[in-house]
């Protein structure tokens, strides 16, 4: 479902795209500008239920292999995955921090400018709950190297992975 939402806004996308390209001249570039701002949201919205649930998989992977010491490099590797400089946290963290951008540059061409930290502060906010998961897999990725157990997934604040999707595979390409 989140990758057709995905397909759909990412078509959106490239059908605004191709429309800007057609006829540079277009009266109601404005509208064309919010349209693309609202599939690229549509676009976030997909994306941040397929990185929860990769989140929540590799999760569980991680706790399949939690005390085999002959996987501990590939357990941690999966673990930044999920927060590290490149992780599925800052992903999500990032696309938000840009999601605010364009949606205030929209706001502003039509609105005055006094509303709009009332408006983007929903940005901010999930900016700030992707930091501190991020964060908080960071702790418990520094705790698992010092020896200490994995919390549960709901400890985490995690939804449960979809049975039959569990990947125990390392995806970190090593």
């Amino acid at each position: 479902m989140a990758a057709d939402l995905r397909t759909h806004a990412e078509r959106a996308i490239l059908l605004i795209a191709q429309a800007r390209a057609a006829n540079p001249r277009l009266r109601e570039v404005d509208a064309l500008t919010a349209m693309d701002m609202g599939a690229r949201r549509l676009d976030l919205i997909g994306l941040k239920f397929e990185l929860a649930q990769e989140i929540a998989e590799t999760h569980a992977a991680v706790l399949a292999r939690e005390h085999d010491k002959s996987q501990s490099s590939a357990t941690h590797n999966m673990l930044d995955e999920i927060s590290s400089l490149f992780g599925r946290c800052q992903d999500l963290r990032d696309a938000y921090s840009a999601s605010e951008g364009e949606y205030s540059q929209v706001w502003l061409s039509e609105n005055r400018p006094y509303w709009l930290n009332n408006v983007t502060v929903r940005f901010d906010l999930r900016f700030e709950e992707w930091q501190r998961g991020g964060e908080r897999f960071a702790a418990v990725t520094r705790d698992f190297e010092n020896g200490k157990e994995l919390p549960s997934a709901s400890d985490l604040g995690l939804p449960a992975a979809t049975p039959g999707r569990l990947a125990v595979e390392d995806r970190s390409g090593q």
